[in-house]
């Protein structure tokens, strides 16, 4: 049964955005959440390397070559759905806060089309995806390994703790959100 998308107005776009911006946190499962809470807990890759005196700067640069990877993916047509304009906003890693490994990462990406109605105009539909990242390794030493890669390497080589390439999580993701838009006028 298809169902219609739900309905908002232009302005509660940006909230909504911003809403899903501010949740974006990647949660331990609840066999980890358990486990986590004896050991320490978890928190964000960022936050961590601050704690212990770290540089943050590689988390950046991180960030901003998996943005151009995912530019370039796009534009080879990696992503197959039928919104062609999907924006990564934000990077995000959980890191146990006693070891410093990572549990996994979080990609929130944005996307939008717009759709002509005979009967009122036009409406703008935005889509979100939430894209789990399984990793594993160090919060330090994960993106001095992952930059050393190339754009095209950086999503389609697996990383540590993957067995399948970025690309194909990434678009599976991406195709689930798809089909879930947020409509409006």
């Amino acid at each position: 049964m298809h169902r219609a998308p739900k309905t908002v107005s232009m302005r509660r776009h940006r909230s909504i955005a911003l809403a899903f911006s501010i949740y974006f946190v990647s949660l331990p499962g609840a066999a980890q959440a358990t486990a986590s809470r004896a050991a320490g807990g978890y928190c964000d890759a960022i936050d961590y390397l601050l704690k212990q005196r770290h540089e943050t700067a590689a988390w950046a640069q991180l960030e901003a070559a998996l943005a151009t990877a995912f530019d370039a993916a796009g534009a080879a047509s990696a992503w197959p759905t039928t919104v062609d304009n999907w924006t990564p906003l934000r990077w995000r890693c959980s890191v146990a806060t006693d070891t410093g490994n990572l549990l996994g990462c979080a990609w929130l990406i944005v996307g939008s089309s717009d759709n002509w109605h005979k009967s009122d105009g036009w409406h703008t539909c935005v889509y979100v995806a939430r894209c789990r990242v399984p990793v594993a390794g160090q919060a330090r030493a994960l993106p001095p390994e992952l930059l050393t890669r190339d754009d095209k390497t950086l999503l389609t080589v697996p990383w540590p703790g993957q067995s399948a390439a970025l690309t194909s999580v990434i678009a599976a993701c991406l195709e689930r959100a798809s089909r879930a838009p947020i409509c409006g006028q």
